[in-house]
């Protein structure tokens, strides 16, 4: 029998449901099969997996409309194309009702490591390119760079209304400030 841990838990905008995904007890990287999405309804009831991979999925985000979970392969974190391999970091969409998963911003020539949801739907990620990790619009497989000043940022929040991000930006003679 194995047991998992519970390592992040994201619970549906609509309250019916909660994602999960799960780690070894030990905290350590043991099997990648450990690392695994799941779901539950919030009134209780039989946890389903959802994934099956030797990916190490990561920042489980639900869309506006409950209908898609989002989340991160960050880089050497596996892949979800097949057996275990370093990969730069890749964002997914995955349909919880059928297991489907669809690579997102497939067409970005670099890592793609962190990402947002809007309240409008849309997808937000940072995406290191070069030695600058800037902020990426994701529509589909394209990517498309937001207007910003050079140099690093490093972490991002979106509120659940209105059209701004909070942000951490370093560069090479500035610390990270918000």
């Amino acid at each position: 029998i194995c047991k998992l841990a519970i390592q992040e838990i994201a619970p549906s905008p609509d309250g019916a449901k909660v994602a999960f995904l799960t780690q070894s007890v030990s905290h350590r990287m043991e099997n990648p099969a450990d690392i695994e999405i799941f779901e539950v309804p919030s009134s209780g009831g039989e946890t389903r997996q959802i994934t099956h991979n030797q990916a190490l999925e990561a920042g489980l985000r639900w869309s506006p409309d409950s209908r898609s979970i989002y989340f991160v392969v960050h880089a050497a974190g596996g892949s979800l194309e097949g057996s275990y391999r370093d990969v730069q970091g890749r964002l997914y969409r995955l349909n919880p009702e059928d297991g489907k998963i669809e690579r997102l911003g497939a067409d970005f020539a670099g890592s793609l490591e962190d990402l947002e949801v809007l309240p409008s739907g849309q997808l937000i990620a940072l995406g290191l390119k070069g030695t600058e990790q800037q902020v990426y619009q994701i529509d589909g497989a394209k990517a498309t760079k937001l207007p910003g000043v050079a140099g690093s940022y490093s972490g991002f929040s979106a509120p659940r209304s209105g059209n701004a991000l909070l942000v951490r930006r370093s560069s090479i003679n500035h610390p990270a400030q918000v």
